[in-house]
């Protein structure tokens, strides 16, 4: 698990600075008070206060999150043609798995996340149609039954921001014959104590007959020297 010695040492390999107040980048502390966060209201008041540098900082060189978001979908929805192909793209961030989406063909691209200010960088983007402030897991969010073709949720498993029974929302919205793509850290299956869970009740939704999985595979240099893992199920 990081602490703060490891993320100041993160910091430093990736030439991010760890005194945010000398230099306009996110630093060491800023970077913990997003990774350590706990509480809902504070995860989503460190991303309001970082949207700007964190937009900049997380990049495709060192976080790889995004782009095995797309990619999964770009692998899994086979069709001729993909602007027609409707995106949800969960704890959606500045936008960088819409980015990769795009560079694949995808046009038709939802947004849903916690942080207003994140919101409005990737409103930046112009990629995005709708854009839904909000969080995931916790009541039903305003979006119909059956909506996606592809349901994204790319890091948003991290300790403090969504719970597990977002995936649980994640499927009602999904098409049947659609697609549902987790993306995480590969430790916070057993360091955080709530995504212990996770895997257990993924198997779940499957033996109850609720989707069935397609991939399941760890990337390493995920973050850094961190593995990931990522998920596809497709729903029945």
């Amino acid at each position: 698990m990081l602490t703060a010695s490891s993320m100041y040492e993160l910091c430093r390999k990736a030439r991010m600075p760890v005194h945010a107040e000398k230099e306009p980048h996110l630093g060491a502390l800023e970077m913990m008070s997003i990774l350590t966060a706990k509480e809902t209201s504070r995860v989503i008041s460190a991303y309001d206060a970082n949207a700007l540098q964190y937009e900049q900082d997380f990049n495709d060189r060192c976080y790889k999150a995004p782009r095995l978001a797309a990619e999964a979908i770009r692998d899994f929805i086979q069709v001729e043609d993909r602007s027609k192909v409707k995106i949800m793209d969960i704890a959606a961030g500045t936008g960088k798995v819409g980015e990769w989406l795009a560079r694949f063909g995808f046009r038709d691209i939802d947004a849903l996340d916690g942080s207003r200010g994140m919101l409005d960088t990737l409103t930046k983007r112009n990629i995005y149609g709708r854009k839904i402030h909000d969080t995931i897991g916790y009541h039903r969010i305003d979006v119909e039954d059956e909506t996606y073709d592809a349901v994204s949720m790319s890091a948003g498993f991290v300790e403090g921001h969504v719970p597990v029974a977002a995936l649980d929302e994640m499927l009602r919205i999904s098409k049947k014959g659609g697609i549902v793509v987790v993306v995480l850290r590969y430790e916070y299956l057993w360091t955080v104590e709530e995504y212990r869970d996770l895997e257990p009740y993924m198997r779940s939704m499957e033996e109850r007959g609720l989707w069935t999985m397609l991939l399941r595979n760890i990337t390493a240099e995920y973050f850094y020297e961190k593995e990931g893992i990522t998920y596809v199920f497709r729903k029945l």
